[in-house]
């Protein structure tokens, strides 16, 4: 046993006893520094998960977003709004982990989480005063849904970062890059691209070979 333990790389968490499932739950832990995880509620929720059930990631995922919002909310209610935009911002997370691994993505529940997943980050911003404004990018006779955030440190006028997420990622969840950006003055605009996010989860928009 100690060999095969001193083998296993130091990112193979090992907590959850499924390699995928484990490296998904170190993406979240990553995001700490973002206040956009906590390390008991993510070990928590990991400890409850059952690998060979398939319906254990989603339900216990939800179960802690479901319970941050709650306690979001119960700030809020008693005027804590610095608590509670945390909170909220930890639950939107939350929520979109649940559908990582989410067995059937055309049950209702994943859209429903999915519009928790981003109320939850639209309160969030607006009682951390955090300078998100919502846009809707024109897109083949739709819209995208994104975010654009002006850098509080710059002139109006300064240069654009346009962040593409990678396959599956939010545009929520890559707060790294933008907390970054606008604290060297520029402004970002982040967005839910085709196949990802909430533009294929409510819109039904699906990748493409000529946008990456």
């Amino acid at each position: 046993m100690l060999g095969a333990e001193a083998k296993r790389p130091w990112y193979e968490l090992g907590i959850i006893g499924e390699p995928i499932m484990d490296n998904q739950l170190l993406w979240y832990l990553s995001h700490v520094g973002q206040g956009m995880a906590d390390v008991g509620e993510c070990l928590d929720t990991a400890s409850r998960i059952d690998a060979t059930d398939k319906n254990s990631w989603p339900r216990e995922w939800l179960d802690t977003a479901e319970r941050v919002r709650s306690m979001a909310e119960n700030s809020l209610a008693k005027g804590y709004k610095r608590s509670a935009g945390e909170a909220y911002l930890r639950a939107a997370n939350y929520y979109r982990a649940a559908l990582i691994h989410h067995p059937e993505p055309k049950d209702p529940g994943v859209v429903q989480a999915g519009r928790q997943s981003v109320a939850c980050f639209d309160k969030a911003t607006e009682l951390l005063s955090i300078p998100a404004l919502p846009v809707m990018i024109p897109y083949e006779g739709t819209t995208l849904p994104g975010y654009f955030f002006r850098s509080p440190a710059t002139p109006e006028k300064a240069p654009v970062l346009i962040v593409h997420q990678g396959r599956d990622a939010w545009p929520e969840e890559t707060m790294w890059a933008v907390d970054d950006a606008i604290k060297r003055g520029y402004h970002c605009l982040l967005f839910h691209g085709p196949g990802q996010g909430m533009a294929i989860r409510e819109q039904g928009l699906t990748f493409r070979p000529d946008w990456e």
